[in-house]
């Protein structure tokens, strides 16, 4: 919602943080794009212009970016 993405928007996301939350995104990559409808699951930063925020998760850090593709 804050990015201001439309829900049918084809979108890519970035991750990267706690190796222990990346673990999560690979082992679960496929279930991750169709609940958030992404086209793209990518480690790492995204792109200069996506929109991107930090989470702390139990004391583990994790950055995601979103860019619409």
């Amino acid at each position: 919602k804050e990015a201001d993405f439309e829900i049918d928007d084809s979108i890519a996301t970035y991750y990267s943080g706690d190796p222990s939350i990346e673990e999560v995104f690979e082992a679960e990559g496929d279930y991750i794009k169709a609940e958030t409808l992404s086209v793209e699951l990518t480690k790492g930063e995204a792109p200069g212009g996506a929109y991107s925020d930090e989470f702390d998760i139990d004391g583990k850090k994790l950055k995601l970016g979103l860019r619409r593709v």
